[in-house]
């Protein structure tokens, strides 16, 4: 372990390309993966009083918004 170290700390350019091309493997992978949820309705409780309420008041006053 300690000669693969010392390998490492004598070539610091080759161990930052090596960071840098892990770094960016890793970024590829969670960038064609990931994804944002803007639709937040679906985690909330359906039967509670306020999200009840909160979907009445979008359907009586015709709110097409997800802030009221």
């Amino acid at each position: 372990m300690i000669h693969l170290m010392e390998k490492f700390v004598k070539r610091p350019v080759i161990t930052l390309i090596i960071l840098a091309v892990i770094t960016g493997f890793f970024f590829m992978q969670m960038k064609s993966k990931s994804q944002m949820e803007t639709n937040l309705d679906k985690y909330m409780p359906q039967d509670h009083p306020a999200f009840i309420f909160s979907d009445q008041a979008e359907e009586w006053f015709d709110i097409k918004d997800g802030i009221i």
